[in-house]
């Protein structure tokens, strides 16, 4: 079994001080209701692409990569099927079964998934 990390264990408590932060900020009313625009366009439009741009030169293409590169498409599609059917059952509308498959089949992996994986399988010493 893999020894816990200091620094692995800190990314994962960061998440959680980020969200209970947030939560603060929301239940206080001390930041504007749209401040979550300004953010979302510092993640979306700076620190994912700098994220690709580190990490993508050093990636060598193999076999072992199959398995990444399917598996959100995997989500993708069960969020399709499960919902679609879902929303037919329950008489949901277009927009509702729409927004409810993108979120549960795209999720929020680029802000959580990345330290969650880092933490459980180390950085590339």
């Amino acid at each position: 079994m893999k020894k816990v990390n200091l620094v692995d264990l800190a990314q994962i408590v960061l998440i959680f001080i980020c969200l209970f932060a947030g939560y603060g900020m929301h239940r206080y009313k001390i930041l504007d209701p749209n401040a979550y625009k300004s953010l979302n366009i510092i993640v979306l439009y700076l620190a994912l692409p700098a994220l690709t741009l580190l990490y993508i030169p050093e990636i060598k293409i193999n076999a072992q990569h199959i398995f990444p590169v399917i598996t959100p498409w995997i989500g993708i599609i069960l969020s399709w099927l499960i919902f679609g059917i879902l929303g037919q059952q329950f008489g949901w509308s277009r927009k509702l079964t729409g927004a409810i498959i993108l979120m549960a089949g795209f999720g929020n992996t680029s802000f959580v998934g990345i330290p969650v994986i880092q933490a459980l399988y180390g950085e590339k010493e």
